[in-house]
Parts: C-alpha cells; structure tokens; sequence
C-alpha cells in the first residue's frame, strides 16, 4: 500500500445499497474524464464544515508518496 502501512491495517466498507441501474456509457465516461484510468482515488462526501478538518485530508493526501492518486471533495458548507 502507497501508505506504508501492512495490508492487514486496513478494512474495506462495501457499499451496503446495491445499484440498481448499471452505469450507461455517458456517466462511465464522465466518472474516467473526472477520475481517469488509474492510481489510487479517494472520495470525500459530506457537509465541508470546519468539524470534518478537510485540512487535514488535504495534508495527508499532498503527502502520499504515489503521484497518481486523485481527491475530490463533495458537499456544501462553510469552507
């Protein structure tokens, strides 16, 4: 893992709502021009409110050592 840590030291969350519609190629193709082909992607949904220290995410993401990883923040808020 890019982070260092051992694989054991991570939990993956699965999506507990299953789609209902597959992906048509318009919204496939919209997901690959925002995310592109490749690295790591992190997804950051919610209110962007002090409380949930974007800051921070946004420093630990500037630090990964693995130049192809892209961050998208979604949500309405102060910050």
């Amino acid at each position: 893992a890019s982070s260092g840590l051992p694989p054991g030291k991570f939990v993956t969350i699965h999506n507990p709502v299953p789609a209902a519609i597959p992906a048509s190629p318009d919204a496939i193709n919209a997901a690959m021009a925002l995310w592109g082909d490749g690295g790591p992607r992190i997804l950051a949904v919610g209110n962007l409110k002090s409380q949930k220290n974007h800051s921070l995410l946004l420093r630990a993401f500037a630090a990964l050592p693995h130049r192809h990883a892209r961050l998208m923040l979604l949500g309405r808020g102060d910050n």
